[in-house]
């Protein structure tokens, strides 16, 4: 458990809690993910103890977000991953598309990503969602594609993949995507 973690708990006078945090391996990151449950399963069984540790626990949330785009999408990263443990355990290829359309959306909005790994989980997410009839899906994978291709300056594959996103919009009789 790091210094920083130990400070914002005695801050808010839990510093008692330090060990259980520590025996858990709860750290910064790890805490905005922090919920109710988990507290009681932390030890931390007094209602006002939780309450408090929530609110600054959303606190902490809210400044996060705003601090840096690539902790934002490391958090991100780790909600996406559980979602697609689940649905491989469970099956769920219909979900699974969707995971990997979020994952390529996370990777492109993360300007300091590697481009490929956008593409790849876009390229998962169709193979997926062509099969399944989830023509919406493949329309939204095929733009994130185009807009993965323009970052990396090849302006002519985006172009061709902007061109086949449109036409799954235009047979869905939709004008357009929110991103062409």
């Amino acid at each position: 458990m790091s210094k920083e973690l130990e400070a914002w708990l005695s801050k808010l006078s839990l510093e008692q809690y330090a060990p259980a945090f520590r025996a858990n391996a709860i750290d910064i990151a790890v805490l905005a993910d922090l919920t109710d449950i988990d507290l009681i399963e932390l030890g931390v069984t007094p209602l006002g103890h939780r309450k408090r540790l929530l609110s600054a626990i959303e606190n902490l949330r809210q400044s996060r977000f705003k601090a840096t785009p690539n902790t934002r999408g490391q958090a991100e990263r780790r909600q996406v991953g559980r979602a697609q443990k689940i649905a491989e355990h469970t099956g769920e290829f219909a979900h699974l598309a969707q995971v990997f359309r979020l994952r390529g959306s996370i990777e492109a909005a993360d300007r300091s990503s590697n481009m490929r790994a956008a593409r790849a989980f876009y390229e998962r997410a169709i193979e997926f969602a062509r099969p399944r009839g989830l023509r919406p899906l493949v329309a939204q994978c095929l733009a994130g594609m185009a807009e993965a291709w323009h970052v990396e300056g090849d302006v002519v594959t985006a172009a061709d993949y902007k061109a086949q996103a449109q036409l799954v919009f235009d047979e869905l009789k939709v004008l357009s995507s929110p991103s062409l």
